[in-house]
Parts: structure tokens; sequence; C-alpha cells
């Protein structure tokens, strides 16, 4: 039997002869501490800044001129000034003839005329023969004017004749009226009161658009081109009853009068259209048949044209 020979003399340790391989130790203190350090040091940071920036030392406000003092000879600068409305020119002997020598200037588009003719309110308003001829846009257009009468209060009305027009800005413009002119006595004579001056229309008989809608519905119904019966610039309301109408079968029945613009289910897209006055002459006719609807007719000149749809 073999046997192993065991060396009981102690072994001299390596870590005499050379150096510890023990885990290696980090030199310097700990994470800890150094975490410790940072947050110290941010709170006196923040405890720095709000010393400074909240500080309770009271508020002293500095005139907002300050600055531009600065920059600005406020000593020399002017204030905003308007300029004066433009002057007039003289005055009528009368009332009619006031009306008489404004109506004229009107028809010929002599607007320095009618201007120096207005009344001192109606000059503060429009202030200048520009700006009085920028506000013909949205004004009716004179053509004639006859039969003139003076009455109470300085007053004078007279027959007066326009150039007829259905547009989305001015809505209805008849061809004739009778228009009461407003005359004020100022510089010696009389002047026009354009602003209180009022017009009442003569429109075309109602039934008219009676016969119109009929025609407009049975030419819909045979797919033909209405567009010379109907509003420039396209219907109101709900356009879709055309496309359903074309083509469609079934006898067509229109009501015998004309109802008022109060009879619409929904009147928004005809006051968007044509302005807040026309309920003062849109007709409505409803029609039966295949597709049902009301229309919505109004002046041109002597004549009614389509101007929209709507639920029956």
């Amino acid at each position: 039997m073999s046997t192993t020979s065991v060396d009981s003399t102690p072994q001299e340790s390596e870590q005499t002869t050379g150096p510890r391989h023990s885990p290696e130790r980090r030199d310097g203190p700990p994470r800890f501490w150094l975490i410790a350090g940072a947050v110290v040091a941010l709170a006196f940071a923040l405890n720095w800044f709000v010393a400074n920036q909240f500080s309770p030392t009271p508020y002293e406000p500095r005139p907002l001129l300050d600055d531009v003092a600065a920059e600005v000879d406020l000593e020399q600068s002017q204030p905003l000034t308007f300029a004066d409305a433009q002057p007039p020119g003289p005055a009528a002997p009368s009332a009619i003839e006031a009306v008489e020598a404004f109506a004229q200037a009107e028809i010929v588009g002599d607007y320095d005329t009618s201007f120096g003719l207005l009344s001192e309110n109606d000059r503060e308003t429009y202030r200048s023969t520009a700006r009085w001829q920028l506000a013909h846009n949205d004004l009716p257009r004179l053509t004639d004017l006859t039969n003139l009468e003076a009455g109470a209060n300085n007053t004078v009305t007279a027959t007066a004749f326009l150039e007829p027009q259905l547009t989305r800005r001015l809505g209805a413009v008849a061809a004739t009226g009778t228009m009461a002119f407003t005359t004020v006595a100022e510089d010696g004579g009389f002047r026009v009161n354009f602003t209180d001056s009022t017009m009442v229309a003569t429109y075309p008989e109602r039934n008219g658009a009676v016969t119109t809608a009929a025609e407009w519905a049975a030419a819909t119904q045979r797919c033909e081109d209405t567009t010379a019966t109907e509003l420039e610039g396209g219907l109101l309301g709900v356009i879709g009853f055309v496309p359903a109408l074309c083509g469609a079968e079934g006898e067509i029945t229109t009501a015998t009068t004309a109802a008022p613009m109060s009879s619409l289910e929904n009147p928004a897209p005809i006051l968007n259209g044509l302005g807040p006055t026309a309920g003062d002459y849109v007709a409505v006719v409803a029609v039966d048949g295949p597709v049902p609807m009301r229309i919505s007719l109004a002046p041109e000149g002597e004549r009614w044209i389509v101007v929209g749809l709507d639920q029956p």
C-alpha cells in the first residue's frame, strides 16, 4: 500500500512576499458623503437665490415714460389731432332749392357739390368729399327726382327714380319710391340732413312672385338652365332641392298667394344674404309635388327672381 507523506511544517504566507489579492478598495470618502456634500451645496445656492430674488425690500415704481424720455424729446412732441371736416359750400335759399341742388349733383356724380349741401351733422359723419363718395358704394344710385313738395318742419317729399338692382351688398333697390328729405336751417339758408331722410320703395305686385315661382319650378323639373331668373352668385338656403327636382316625376302645384318672409322655417340664409331689410320685400311661395319646398323671391326692378329655397 502506497502512502503519501504530509509535511506538517507551517508554510509561510504569500502575504509576506507579494501584494494582497483581496477586492480593490476605493480611495477617498464613500459615495454617500459625496452626495451629501452636493445636497448641502445646492441648499446654500438656493438660499442665496431666494434671498436675492425675493427680497422683502419694497418695490419702488418708476414712471413709464422714463425709458421713453431717454429716446424722445417729449417737450417737442405734438398731441394727436384729427383733421377738421371739409368746409361746406353755400347754403340754398329754401328747403326745396336745397333738395333740388343736392339731387341734381347726385344724379351727375358731382360729389363736391352734394357734400357741400349736407348738414353739419352729416359733414361731421362723412368728413370729406372723398369719404362721401366712398359711402355711395352702399347707397342706391339716384337717376331722377320729380314732384317736389315742401312739407312741415322743413321736409321735402319727392318721387325718386333709382337704378334698380338686387345684390348681396344692397339687397333689393326698387326702381322708384317716395323720398322724404329732411332739411335744416344753417348758415343763413338750408341744407340737406341726409342721415334723417327716408324712402318708401315701390315694389312690383306680389302676385308676380307666384307666377315666377311656378315657372321656375317647372323649368327646374325639366332640368333647364334657370340662372337668368335667380339671384346672381347662387341661391340661398337648401339648394339641394334643385338637383332633387330635376327630372322628378309628378305634378307641381304652387300656392295662389305669396306669404311674407316670416313664414320661412329658417329665414337666416335670406337675412345673411340680402341684409336685415329683406323682410320688407321678400315673398315666399309654397310649392307642392315631387319635391315640396318654399321658394323665396325678391324684386329686381319690375320683375321677381328666385333668391332662396327652404323646407316646406
